[in-house]
């Protein structure tokens, strides 16, 4: 087939969306459904970051979606470029009325990409705006409009958008017998973001029925005491800043007994990825803790059990992907690392039995850390010391008479002393078992660290004749005896 210039091809973006929705949407199956509700349950939240609307209300079904919100209403109508910018809106890429715009700051849907998307690739999409005294209606189906324009549905002195859209499973690879959505998936968004837009209800329903609301009054410190458990002490970190530039940065620390964790917010929206702030966070733990305790721990020892969560409102946030897993802008890393850096200094200052408790815990996390670096390096150095004996055949050793076959059917007979050792040399059986005679009683392996142990000659001597390794190098298929027996005295 030839490659020439009439093979280049222009896709347009409903074909291109339909075809490919990963590179627009983020992913494929339920999670591609998921990130389709994100993208128009942010245009909501976007309304209510806005101050426009206290409430917003999802309705959840098996293949569909209602996402009702009672911000300012989406724009309808003609305008220089089209008869209908509803139109424009859901079916066009990079429409949007948010790019500079005085009316839209700090918000979540940046890039004019998502509900267009959403659109495409549904098999059904509703809007009903209401706005200028009526409400609006439009539909479409696989993102093709029902009408040229919007039509008036009734007059009403409310305001608000209502989203309705059903996802095509065929575009998203999703099974017909598989629902579309992810009702405990959805509910946990709603619950999450509750604690980010505070003051603002978030209404579920389950096919219009088994109402939850969702309400923060506290934000921040709420999302926290959920995620908070077992916290090593009782004053936790928290400093709010403002910079230049309309950039409002909150942060939230506390050690815990469990794992680290850091979860990063921008204008209300999980980045799951974190992005910038968090290197800025980790870069501020390392250098304070460190530069107060003239100390030089590991980064990640001290945050073992850290719970971090920073709370970002920025005018124009800058993301890695279109499903804003990361924030990006490169002057969050510094403001971040300045924020938590003055924050666990008066936290320092303030809460000086708290610190040393930390610091207690360090100092025995760096103790335990050399203690293991230790115990690695001496079973490095039984693992050099076994190559060199099994090539010098310990058979040398008047202590360990080895059998002449190993494997499965092999024995390993461990003895006391010397005058065991001859007595049972007889009895043996010299294809199959092993002997080998100790100097009284073995040291105790679980009384004494491990290094000290592998430095005993007589466990040393039995790990080599075994040839399996220990610890996390031991492979049980390089064990040279099937079986081994302890044949001692009655005392």
């Amino acid at each position: 087939m030839a490659y020439d210039a009439n093979s280049i091809q222009v896709r347009d973006f409903r074909t291109a969306a339909r075809m490919t929705p990963g590179m627009y949407i983020g992913a494929d199956g339920q999670d591609a459904v998921f990130n389709c509700f994100l993208e128009i349950l942010n245009n909501s939240c976007d309304e209510a970051i806005m101050g426009r609307g206290d409430r917003i209300e999802v309705n959840v079904q098996d293949n569909a979606i209602d996402i009702f919100d009672h911000g300012a209403g989406v724009p309808r109508g003609a305008n220089k470029d089209c008869e209908e910018v509803l139109i424009e809106l859901y079916t066009t890429a990079h429409s949007s009325g948010k790019f500079e715009s005085s009316n839209y700051s700090r918000v979540r849907g940046m890039h004019g990409v998502g509900a267009s998307t959403v659109c495409v690739c549904s098999e059904e999409f509703k809007v009903w705006t209401m706005r200028d005294g009526a409400e609006w209606y439009m539909e479409f189906k696989d993102g093709i409009p029902q009408s040229k324009k919007a039509v008036r549905k009734r007059a009403t002195k409310e305001t608000g958008t209502h989203i309705y859209f059903k996802p095509d499973k065929k575009i998203f690879h999703i099974d017909e017998s598989t629902p579309a959505f992810d009702f405990k998936r959805i509910k946990e968004e709603l619950e999450l973001t509750s604690y980010f837009i505070p003051n603002v209800s978030f209404v579920l329903y389950n096919n219009m029925e088994n109402v939850e609301v969702f309400l923060s009054k506290n934000g921040l410190r709420d999302f926290a005491a959920t995620k908070i458990r077992n916290p090593l002490h009782k004053n936790y970190i928290y400093a709010n800043k403002h910079f230049d530039g309309d950039i409002d940065i909150e942060v939230f620390a506390q050690w815990t007994s469990g794992k680290e964790k850091c979860y990063v917010f921008s204008n209300g929206a999980l980045n799951s990825g974190g992005g910038t702030p968090s290197s800025g966070m980790k870069a501020a733990f390392t250098r304070t803790i460190n530069d107060q305790v003239k100390e030089s721990f590991d980064g990640d020892m001290i945050r073992k059990g850290l719970v971090t969560i920073i709370n970002i409102k920025h005018p124009h946030p800058v993301y890695q992907n279109q499903v804003k897993d990361k924030i990006q802008n490169q002057e969050l890393r510094g403001m971040t690392q300045t924020v938590f850096t003055d924050a666990i200094k008066d936290w320092i200052v303030k809460n000086r039995a708290d610190f040393e408790k930390i610091l207690a815990m360090l100092v025995k996390e760096q103790k335990a850390e050399q203690a293991a670096d230790k115990a690695r390096e001496a079973v490095l150095n039984m693992e050099k010391k076994e190559v060199e004996h099994k090539k010098q055949k310990i058979t040398s050793s008047d202590k360990f008479k080895d059998c002449e076959k190993h494997g499965q059917d092999s024995m390993l007979i461990i003895c006391e002393g010397n005058s065991a050792l001859g007595g049972l040399m007889p009895a043996r059986n010299v294809m199959n078992e092993a002997l080998y005679a100790v100097r009284g009683k073995v040291k105790n392996l679980l009384k004494h660290p491990l290094d000290e142990c592998l430095e005993n000659q007589e466990v040393s001597d039995i790990i080599m004749a075994l040839g399996c390794g220990i610890q996390e190098r031991y492979n049980s298929k390089k064990l040279n005896y099937g079986k081994v027996a302890i044949a001692t005295d009655a005392d």
